[in-house]
């Protein structure tokens, strides 16, 4: 039964490494208010990730802890998600180094996704 829940977000996770771990070159660095089309593309998958993962949390119903600590599960496992996805693609030469600018837009996605998903589900909360 929770296995249909957590098709869409296993889905977007794949779907997010595979876009964040491709090799790109850069078209323009100051693509979007001053940050690079990747900093911002990635900013959207973690809004979307946020968002799908505390749909999750809320919609299963066996486990309690998990629906009341959702927004600090999904925050948690953004900022982890983030700093190892930097840490990969620094190590593995897809970055030139660890970059900062990408983990804080990341983190601020998660952010994002969580208020997102409070305005858009604000009168079944």
């Amino acid at each position: 039964m929770y296995f249909r829940l957590l098709v869409p977000a296993i889905v977007w996770l794949v779907i997010m490494m595979l876009i964040v771990f491709r090799e790109y070159r850069e078209q323009s660095s100051e693509a979007f208010f001053g940050f690079s089309q990747s900093t911002f593309f990635q900013f959207v998958l973690f809004l979307g990730f946020a968002h799908i993962w505390k749909g999750v949390l809320m919609k299963q119903l066996k486990y309690r802890e998990l629906k009341d600590r959702s927004n600090v599960i999904v925050i948690l496992s953004g900022i982890l998600l983030s700093v190892l996805i930097e840490i990969i693609r620094w190590k593995a030469g897809l970055s030139n180094d660890f970059n900062v600018v990408n983990l804080v837009m990341n983190i601020s996605g998660v952010l994002t996704g969580l208020v997102a998903f409070r305005l858009v589900y604000s009168s079944t909360n």
